[in-house]
């Protein structure tokens, strides 16, 4: 199946939807048909079922919904001065295309529309905050979520950062890298109090403190607490999750984003990229069209450098690497000049329409094929050059939408055609002041206050800030009880020497009859407080004034740590190892990487004297054998000397007359050769010798790897075996209420 786009000289206009995973551009001028292009094109992906994703800033895609089958005037009443009149119009155009209500039905229901509002509950709402929540990604496809993620978060306060270079960047992205690898979800207000008070020490190898500096972070945070605090916020929460798997699984979805301010624009439009980038990264490869990415009227998007909005990054990533899952995009302007070159040149398919001026028309054709500026020149209204990068090219006019043109919908138009959004939650309000007093409540027990600088710091792990209440109208500090359980644990083996003792502190909160919401939190000296200015108490359970309640309570939870509480002792039996007090498994494993090294260098060391024994053997017979290979060759030389004397005499006695014996010339040419070939043999025996020490190299190298991985396994042998506690190595520290802070400020 093809999608049929209108018809040309040459007959209808038909494109393989598999082109569009090339990407595309759709290009014109206001008034050359581009909107009515973009809808035919959506139109003709929805009866092929191909999900679309619709980026709308300006709201014309909406009119999709307008799908009139009957094609009466009762349909396009509300949508239309002259209803009769253009239920006529339409019902004409669409048959010059053969098309009629058979045919409107049936994209009607292959559509599958919503259309969102995010920010609003004009048409679908969307959580859009959910995108903070934890992604099932690893390695480069979570480190690029991050990033982008951060970019956009920024943006929502108007900075378009360097997300190598800007501290807000990095530190933003650590914070988000370092929850979403535990699987830890966040939230906009979890963001900005980690942004104060960061989960880490050091960015690279400076303090944070250094690298991004607190007076810094705070105004950032207070920016981004200024958009949280803003009513029109609340919208963000409620609605359907973002969710690329469901935006790419079927249906046309297309976001509204009219109703918004330019930088919530960016800010929705970069985690809605980022997620279907992440999305793109985990896909299997194919050759088909999986889902399309269409993206109207996006100058400012993706605009040529120096600008980077947080848009930008996803977006030419999208262009560059979606083509191979089967993702494709296709983006509509006005003017070329608004895109980024890298895009264009990641574009397969140029949808080209009227341009304003002769300049538009030479600067976007000079990279296509400036032969075609007369063809650009002569397209009337509707009409378009289709121009394809690999070559070639078609004019055609667009066929007549199926769909009503009503022109941008308005938030009014959006609510007829949307049911009704869920309900935007309200703020939490103040605690009442009937339910706290600025007396602390008298308790036959000790009291202490967390300090309020503390209670909400990254290092309690949000266990306080997850119950927080909103803040109260009169500024004080409301402060809530727990009971507080602190008890000094003595962990020890004596046989083996271990000893470790452990200082634990359990709190229970909020505070109940049941006592079940227990955390350890890590206390550190001077985070408990006598009392602080300014703060009121809230009320405490009655049993918290017994003194026989409060006894059976501590010996309670202290019975809870006798059967709960255990140390892992690391031993390896094989090489008679025990790990000592506060050893880690990985330096305790270091520790039994050593033992086993060192004994595999004694093995070998010994192993090497005996091969080095036979080596140095095989050396002096060799020495020997170039010995007497060196006599053997003085003794060729003096044959030959002697060789070429007789034959001196043996010519001198032909001319002389004189008799000289041809047997002694052949006896001394014997020698000659003899001698020859004992040198021949004694080489020969050398290279033998060679050979068996290289032999016996290669062999002593084997009994080393043999050796190595027999001591391999000594690795194994290494087992945690528990340490229990006795009664008598427990002792209660503290017990008593800590009243914590519930309310907090930035």
């Amino acid at each position: 199946m093809q999608l049929f786009l209108g018809a040309g000289d040459g007959g209808p206009i038909d494109l393989e939807p598999r082109h569009l995973r090339t990407h595309g551009v759709v290009v014109g001028m206001t008034g050359s048909g581009k909107t009515g292009l973009c809808l035919v094109l959506l139109e003709e992906l929805a009866r092929q079922r191909i999900p679309v994703i619709a980026i709308d800033p300006k709201g014309d895609l909406g009119n999709l919904a307008l799908v009139f089958p009957s094609l009466d005037a009762g349909e396009f009443e509300g949508w239309s001065d002259t209803p009769a009149e253009t239920a006529l119009r339409w019902k004409a155009g669409l048959a010059k295309w053969d098309l009629g209500s058979e045919q409107l039905a049936d994209l009607r229901e292959r559509l599958g529309l919503r259309i969102y509002t995010p920010g609003s509950t004009a048409g679908e709402p969307v959580d859009v905050l959910s995108s903070l929540a934890a992604p099932q990604l690893e390695g480069e496809a979570l480190r690029a979520l991050v990033a982008d993620t951060a970019s956009a978060v920024l943006g929502l306060v108007g900075r378009q950062p360097d997300p190598v270079r800007d501290p807000a960047h990095v530190v933003m992205s650590h914070i988000l890298e370092q929850a979403w690898s535990e699987g830890e979800s966040l939230d906009l207000e979890a963001l900005v109090l980690r942004l104060v008070d960061p989960p880490f020490g050091k960015v690279g190898v400076f303090p944070v403190d250094k690298f991004f500096k607190p007076d810094d972070r705070m105004a950032l945070a207070m920016a981004l607490n200024s958009v949280l605090a803003s009513p029109s916020f609340a919208t963000w929460r409620v609605g359907e999750p973002l969710s690329a798997e469901t935006l790419t699984a079927g249906g046309t979805h297309i976001f509204n984003l009219a109703h918004l301010a330019e930088p919530e624009r960016h800010f929705f439009v970069a985690l809605l990229l980022a997620r279907l980038q992440a999305w793109s990264r985990v896909q299997p490869g194919t050759e088909d069209l999986r889902a399309l990415l269409f993206f109207d009227e996006c100058a400012g998007y993706l605009p040529p450098d120096p600008k980077r909005p947080a848009s930008k990054g996803p977006l030419l990533t999208l262009m560059k690497q979606a083509r191979a899952v089967g993702l494709g995009v296709v983006l509509a302007t006005q003017n070329p000049i608004d895109l980024d070159y890298r895009a264009l040149s990641n574009s397969g398919l140029w949808f080209i329409g009227r341009l304003r001026t002769e300049q538009d028309r030479k600067r976007l054709l000079k990279g296509l094929d400036p032969s075609l500026d007369g063809v650009v020149q002569d397209l009337g209204k509707r009409q378009f050059a289709l121009v394809r990068a690999k070559g070639g090219h078609d004019v055609f006019g667009t066929r007549h939408a199926m769909c009503f043109l009503r022109g941008p919908m308005t938030r009014a138009d959006l609510e007829q055609l949307t049911p009704p959004s869920p309900a935007v939650p309200e703020p939490a309000a103040p605690t009442p002041a009937a339910e706290a007093a600025s007396e602390r409540p008298p308790v036959r027990t000790d009291q202490w206050v967390l300090d309020p600088r503390v209670a909400f710091s990254a290092r309690f792990d949000q266990v306080f800030a997850r119950h927080a209440d909103a803040a109260r109208g009169d500024g004080t500090v409301l402060l809530r009880p727990a009971l507080l359980a602190e008890f000094d644990l003595h962990f020890h083996k004596d046989n083996v020497g271990f000893s470790e003792r452990h200082r634990e502190a359990r709190v229970y909160y909020p505070l109940g009859d049941d006592l079940e919401d227990c955390v350890a939190v890590p206390l550190e000296p001077g985070d408990l407080l006598e009392d602080i200015e300014g703060s009121v108490y809230g009320g405490l359970p009655e049993w918290m004034d017994e003194d026989q309640e409060l006894n059976a309570l501590k010996k309670r939870l202290s019975d809870e740590v006798y059967r709960s509480e255990s140390r892992g002792l690391f031993t390896n039996s094989k090489l008679k190892l025990t790990a000592r007090s506060e050893e880690s498994r990985e330096d305790f494993d270091a520790r039994v990487e050593a033992a086993i090294q060192d004994k595999v260098d004694a093995d070998v060391a010994k192993l090497r004297e005996r091969y080095e024994k036979a080596v140095d053997r095989l050396e002096d017979r060799i020495r020997g054998k170039r010995r007497r290979q060196q006599d053997y060759e003085s003794r060729l030389s003096q044959r030959r000397a002697e060789e070429v004397v007789n034959a001196g005499e043996i010519v001198l006695a032909l001319f002389t007359k004189r008799r000289k014996s041809f047997s002694t010339a052949m006896t001394k040419r014997s020698r000659v050769s003899d001698a020859q070939q004992r040198i021949a043999n004694v080489q020969a025996e050398i290279e033998d010798l060679r050979q068996d020490a290289l032999d016996l190299r290669e062999t002593l190298e084997g009994d080393i790897a043999g050796i190595e991985d027999k001591h391999a396994v000594l690795m194994d042998a290494t087992e945690e075996r528990g340490i229990r506690l006795r009664r008598a190595d427990i002792t209660v520290a503290r017990f008593g209420v800590l009243w914590v802070p519930s309310t907090r400020r930035l």
